[in-house]
This record gives C-alpha cells, structure tokens and sequence, in this order.
C-alpha cells in the first residue's frame, strides 16, 4: 500500500461499521441511456485501469493490494416500484449504505435505478483508497467518452495510461529510502507545536474528540463581482488565488473560535504529473497553522499564509500519516479544499466536447457522461472532518462547499456560518 492508503486501512479497521472514506455521488438522469452500452461502458472502465479491479487484504502481518485480471462486476441495475417503500429516495438511500468490502470488492459500485424500464438515477459509489477528486474526473469523463464509442457515436482512440497506481506505490518507496527521514523529520518537528484542538462552538459538544463520518452539505454561490475583488487582491499582493481563499477561512476559524492560534489541513492533489491520467488514492493532506491576531489587517495576514504555504509545500510528502499518528487516527477537525472537475476533465479536451460540469442557477451542477446529461443531487464524502469547505471555481462564479459533522452541527448553524463567511468574504474585499 502507499503512505495515504495505510491510514485509510488503518480507519476501515478502527470503524468497521461507519464506512469511513467511502464516496457517493448520485445524479438524477436527464437524457435517455442505452443500458446495455452504458454497461459495457463501464466494464471497460474497469479495465482500463487496475485501481479498479483491486481488493485489499490483510495476509499474515502485511496488508497488500491485489490486482485482478479479471474484471469485477460493477455495474448494477435496480428496478424501482413507485411505492412508499420502494420511491427512488428509499432505494438510493438503501443502496448507498451499501458497505464496501476490501477484501472481496468491488471498491467502486456503479448503480443505475430504473423506474417503468426507464433510467432515472444514477449513482457512483467508491473508497477513497482506490480513488481521489482527480480520479472521480477521470473515470466519469472517460465513462462518457467510451459510452459515446459504444453506443455507436464518433470513433475514438482512448490510449491507455502510461503508468499505474503500482507505479506510483513503487516510486514512493524509492522516495522514502532516499528522503524519507528528511521529511519525516520536518513534520515531526513541526506537528509537535503546530496541532492546537480547535473548540468549534458545536451543537453537540458531547462527539468532540470522537470521528463522525455522518456528513451533511451546504452549497452557497459566491458572485462575480465579490470573485473578482478577490482576485484582484491576490494579484496585488503576488499570491495564488488559493491563499486569498484560505487566508478568509483561517481568519473565520479563529472568529468562530475566539482562539489566536488556528489550524487548518488544505488537500494537496499528491500526484505526480507523469501520473496525470491515471485512477488512484494520491491525496495529502497539508497541515497549516496561523496566529490570527484581531488587530492585523488583511494584508499581513495574506503575506504570512503565502510564507507559511511555501514552506510547508516544500515538503508536501508524507503529512496525511504523520498527521494522522499525531492527531489520532480518524479525528479531523477542519479542512480546506480547492476543486475544478472541469479543470481535471481537461486532460482529455478535444474540440467540440462539452464541459465535464456545467454550473446553472444559484446551485444546480449538471454533469455531462457523454450524452447523458445528470444533474447531481448528492455528494456524500465521509472523511471524518467536523468541518470542511471546497472552494469551486467557475467560468461565472465561484462556489463554497460546506461539508460538516451532522453529530455535531445542525444544518441551520452551517447555513449561519456559511452566511457570515460570506459577509467576511465582502468586507475583506471592500
């Protein structure tokens, strides 16, 4: 296994019973489907790479990945009756609390609910240990073009990834044996002062401490004019979009905190370029710290989350573990994410295709699959943080993502502080 997928077995086998790290992603279907092409299609998908087709076990006192040649079923079609206890909401419910078995697999469940014989919804079910942000891009674009192909569309050349998620796995342990202690050391020395336990005002205190993989999710829009001021001041002040960003969150946790010296993790993708194409776990995650003072203004707090966001990125291996062996395994707090589907869907743009996701209204994400036009309905991450943003950049406007614990918080508390990040957000740029 890699670094990142050790810690993610290490939480399956400390919380059996709560899913850690599984993803679902459902859409309600907008354009008829071929059934038997889209099935094919997925087959295919599964083929083309071995992430897919990987069970996890323990053997003796090693845990390995195994890659089958064959590949597993993964598709599945579920006919719904319109009755109380068969409605497209009880079925989704019921199959997406469906456990993922490691050692047999599959990790990845594609499901389609058919009402009358006719596609209705769509859901994507996968563990994080075999998938990231980036992969779910990857497969969902790739599962289109493919069903295109099948279903008798434009002929298409689909070359294979160069390398595999093995590849990668061997190319860490290089890295390890050669810099490793370096790095190891670096975090070591900095996880030691730079962890402090954030006490969010929650509405059940009494899960404190305790990973909840429950998860709930407030999407709010974030208008042109207010991106645009933001940006500007990222421009003046030579920074990534991304710091501006994370500057506002750092200073909203310690608002909602009261507490000077904050924390926040900010996923990192962890892959490397020549790995580009290819489905797998690579994520990290990258623990930032910052002494927020009430008297500083913007501009010193931008400048020392610059400095401190170079720094740490210098050493952007092997955090998510020692994070992890610092804080207890499963027992995140706040995290920060960056995420642009569309950016990632580019790796296979050709002219005329369509964008992998197209943003309309306030909130409404339609996904394209080809010709399948879906518009999502659900996203459910369960990656035990009590409090986790996504900032999701458009061509119109930008999107914040509120991902929270719902043992902890209610959805009318994550609507009020989404409300104020946003007010933050408009004084900072006034």
């Amino acid at each position: 296994l890699s670094l990142q997928q050790k810690v993610l077995w290490e939480l399956n086998e400390l919380y059996p019973d709560d899913r850690p790290y599984t993803v679902n992603i459902a859409w309600k279907v907008q354009s008829p489907i071929d059934i038997p092409a889209f099935k094919k299609s997925v087959g295919q998908l599964v083929g083309r790479h071995p992430a897919l087709r990987t069970t996890i076990a323990r053997e003796g006192d090693a845990v390995l990945q195994r890659i089958h040649q064959e590949s597993p079923d993964c598709f599945f079609a579920v006919h719904v009756k319109n009755t109380p206890k068969q409605s497209l909401d009880y079925s989704l419910e019921k199959e997406k609390q469906q456990p993922i078995n490691m050692e047999h697999g599959p990790l990845t469940r594609v499901v389609l609910f058919l009402q009358n014989n006719q596609p209705t919804l769509l859901l994507v079910q996968l563990h994080h240990i075999v998938t990231d942000g980036i992969s779910v891009a990857i497969m969902i674009k790739e599962l289109g073009m493919l069903y295109e192909r099948n279903r008798g569309g434009k002929s298409l050349t689909l070359s294979l990834p160069e390398h595999d998620y093995s590849d990668f796995v061997l190319e860490q342990r290089n890295w390890i044996r050669n810099r490793g202690k370096e790095f190891t050391d670096f975090w070591d020395r900095h996880l030691k002062t730079m962890l402090p336990v954030l006490e969010l005002p929650a509405d059940n205190p009494g899960f404190q401490g305790t990973p909840s993989f429950d998860t709930g999710n407030h999407l709010i829009p974030i208008n042109s004019k207010l991106r645009e001021r933001l940006a500007d001041l990222g421009v003046k002040a030579k920074v990534w979009p991304l710091t501006v960003w994370f500057s506002a969150w750092l200073i909203f946790l310690q608002r909602l905190t009261g507490e000077a010296q904050v924390f926040s993790n900010i996923a990192s993708t962890g892959r490397p370029e020549s790995f580009g194409k290819v489905v797998g776990y690579f994520a990290n995650m990258i623990p930032v710290s910052a002494h927020i003072a009430p008297d500083k203004n913007f501009q010193t707090i931008l400048t020392q989350t610059s400095e401190k966001l170079s720094y740490a990125l210098k050493y952007n291996k092997h955090t998510f573990p020692r994070m992890a062996d610092y804080m207890g395994r499963g027992a995140g707090q706040t995290r920060f994410s960056w995420e642009n589907f569309n950016r990632f869907g580019m790796l296979y743009k050709n002219k005329g295709q369509k964008s992998l996701v197209i943003y309309s209204g306030d909130t409404k994400e339609i996904w394209n699959i080809g010709s399948i036009r879906g518009e999502k309905i659900l996203f459910e991450e369960r990656d035990g943080y009590d409090l986790h943003i996504k900032i999701i950049p458009t061509p119109s406007q930008f999107y914040c993502l509120f991902s929270y614990s719902t043992s902890r918080f209610t959805a009318k508390t994550i609507a009020l502080w989404a409300k104020q990040f946003t007010e933050l957000l408009e004084e900072i740029a006034a």
